[in-house]
């Protein structure tokens, strides 16, 4: 039998179908964008988070029910070969971020970025004292395009103040075209600042 860990990236349908997973703690967990997001964070940060640790997070708290043990390993699977994807294009430099399309008011494509900057910023919060250090500008650079995004998606949810207001929409695109330089950014500062205790 083959491992599933080990059959390569996921396909269009296999995608199509861990969202469909994902989907079943819609109301918790992380979308497939996010987990892509939340995956990003996690292969850039200082510390090795296991899956024991992450798992969690993606169903925000217990997961689902399943409906058979087939179904259960079906879906760690295609995570951990997501992780997997992740993890490769990060490292080998060829790193895009998973985000869907939509429409604007004018009827133009445009990507959404939220989904995705959401799940990195959950992947920031596992190991929070390292990420949210006020004091490191360097890394408060680093992150700002990608968080000013997913705070753009706590606005528009109504999680902030009535005060705050969202993003234009030529900032939120300039922000999103450069999340992937950010990524890889931030995976060469962690490596070049490694933990020392």
């Amino acid at each position: 039998m083959t491992n599933p860990i080990q059959q390569g990236p996921l396909s269009e349908e296999e995608f199509d179908r861990l969202d469909d997973i994902l989907s079943m703690c819609e109301d918790r967990g992380l979308t497939v964008e996010g987990v892509d997001g939340f995956f990003a964070a996690l292969v850039c940060s200082p510390i090795l988070a296991p899956p024991s640790e992450w798992i969690p997070a993606v169903w925000g708290g217990e997961p689902p029910e399943w409906a058979t043990v087939q179904e259960a390993q079906e879906a760690m699977g295609l995570l951990m070969r997501m992780w997997n994807q992740v993890a490769e294009s990060i490292n080998d430099g060829s790193f895009a971020p998973l985000m869907t399309t939509g429409t604007d008011d004018d009827g133009n494509e445009v990507t959404l970025p939220h989904p995705w900057c959401m799940g990195f910023v959950e992947g920031m919060r596992l190991h929070e004292q390292h990420w949210f250090d006020e004091s490191n500008h360097e890394l408060g650079q680093l992150t700002l395009p990608i968080g000013l995004i997913a705070w753009d998606a706590a606005v528009m949810l109504g999680e902030t103040p009535d005060s705050e207001e969202r993003l234009t929409e030529d900032k939120l695109e300039q922000f999103t075209d450069i999340i992937p330089d950010c990524v890889l950014a931030l995976r060469k500062y962690w490596l070049e600042h490694p933990l020392t205790n």
